[in-house]
C-alpha cells in the first residue's frame, strides 16, 4: 500500500493528498512514512498536528524517517506553525536516546533557522532599497520593519533554543552543530 501511494504521488499529487488523508489513523510504519513523504513532497498545508502527532508516536528509525519528511515539510509552514513546532523538534533533540534522531530534529532547527534568517535578509534589502527611494511609501516601510521584527523574534527564540540544546547534549559532535 505504502509504494502504491507513493507512485501515486508521482502521476497524481492531488489524489495522493486525498488518500493520504485517508490513511492518517493508520500505524503501519511504512504507510505513515509514505503519507508523511506525500505531504513533505506536495508541501500540504494543514498537515502540521499530523507531523507532530506521529513524532510522538515513533521510535527508532521510523521516527528518524518521519522526521526527515518533516524538515521538508517545515519550510513550507506559516511562522505561526513554525513557532507551534519548534517546541517538539526541541524537545526530540533535547531528550531522545539516539544520537542520530536528536541529529536529524537539530538538523530540522537548522533548516527553519536558515529559511528566516534568508527571508529577513531578503526584507532587510527590500528596506534598504525603499528608503533609497525619494519618496517611499512609508507604509511599506512600517511593514517590512514589522515584519523584520517578527522574523528576528523568531531568530532569537530559534537561538535560545539552540543555546539549551548545546548546554544539555553530550555527544560532542552534536554539540558542535548547535554553534
Amino acid at each position: 500500500m505504502a509504494a502504491s501511494l507513493q507512485a501515486l504521488n508521482i502521476i497524481a499529487p492531488e489524489e495522493a493528498e486525498k488518500e493520504s488523508a485517508k490513511l492518517e489513523d493508520k500505524s503501519n510504519r511504512s504507510i505513515v512514512s509514505a503519507v508523511a513523504s506525500v505531504y513533505a513532497e506536495n508541501e500540504t498545508p494543514g498537515k502540521l498536528a499530523y507531523f507532530r502527532d506521529q513524532m510522538r508516536k515513533l521510535s527508532g528509525i521510523s521516527k528518524y524517517s518521519l522526521i526527515n519528511q518533516y524538515k521538508k515539510y517545515l519550510p513550507s509552514l506559516e511562522m505561526a506553525e513554525i513557532e507551534v513546532a519548534l517546541p517538539g523538534l526541541k524537545k526530540v533533540a533535547d531528550e531522545n536516546d539516539a544520537w542520530f534522531i536528536r541529529y536529524i530534529a537539530a538538523q530540522s532547527i537548522m533548516k527553519v533557522e536558515t529559511k528566516y534568517s534568508d527571508e529577513k535578509s531578503n526584507l532587510e534589502d527590500d528596506l534598504a532599497e525603499l528608503e533609497k527611494k525619494e519618496n517611499p511609501d512609508k507604509g511599506k516601510m512600517e511593514k517590512l520593519k514589522a515584519d523584520i521584527d517578527k522574523i528576528s523574534g523568531l531568530l532569537d527564540e530559534i537561538e535560545q533554543i539552540k543555546s539549551d540544546l548545546a548546554e544539555d547534549e553530550t555527544n560532542q559532535r552534536l554539540k558542535r552543530l548547535y554553534q
